[in-house]
């Protein structure tokens, strides 16, 4: 395409998509990309790839700009938010993800299901279980069935958490969750899928000798 027409900006993207991901060769992408960039400064899927191969600090101007001309696209704001966990600007990153997860049509991974799930690994991360149990209820609302969200959602409704307040809160306020399963027939689920039977049967043990002294 690039022998037909050098100055396309399509092929020239497309180009440099190849050389990083299947070349491994990010030098020479990044100069076909900026290529692209020269001929179409806006092109959105030009500035994703660039920002993704940029150092932390340039990969956020040029994912910003990604995300200005097309706000609505979930992968080039996921990226946007990982680059923002490098620059340990956790506020950022959740913002972009709660983005996602209110205004993404798609319900998938790369879409409502992953944000939710991401917004929930970052609060756990900081020790905002109370934060962590709704943000995996809108997750699991979407995907009942990945083992991904049913282990640490029937963890986290074993031992409910105390709602807190913490000032200056970098996580969004999430809309009200859906109805809570039941832990054990979340580790149920998870014991006939054959998925994290291991600590299924621990917590199930757990739970019974909790039962047992009460």
């Amino acid at each position: 395409a690039l022998q037909a027409d050098p100055h396309s900006t399509r092929a020239l993207v497309g180009y440099g998509h190849f050389l990083a991901r299947v070349r491994f060769d990010g030098e020479e992408a990044r100069r076909q990309l900026h290529r692209a960039l020269q001929l179409d400064p806006g092109h959105v899927e030009c500035l994703r790839e660039l920002g993704s191969l940029a150092a932390p600090k340039q990969g956020e101007e040029l994912l910003r700009r990604a995300v200005a001309a097309d706000p609505t696209d979930p992968d080039t704001r996921f990226r946007l938010a990982g680059c923002l966990m490098a620059l340990n600007d956790t506020a950022g990153a959740c913002n972009e993800w709660a983005g996602v997860a209110t205004g993404c049509g798609d319900d998938g991974w790369s879409g409502r299901t992953g944000a939710w799930f991401n917004l929930a690994m970052a609060a756990l991360q900081a020790d905002r279980q109370a934060l962590a149990l709704p943000y995996l209820l809108h997750a699991h609302a979407l995907r009942p069935n990945a083992a991904a969200l049913q282990l640490p959602l029937a963890a986290l409704l074993q031992e409910p958490p105390t709602p807190d307040f913490v000032p200056a809160d970098p996580f969004p306020t999430p809309p009200a969750p859906p109805p809570a399963p039941a832990a054990a027939a979340l580790y149920g689920a998870l014991l006939n899928s054959g998925a994290y039977v291991a600590p299924a049967l621990l917590a199930l043990a757990r739970a019974a000798e909790a039962a047992a002294l009460a």
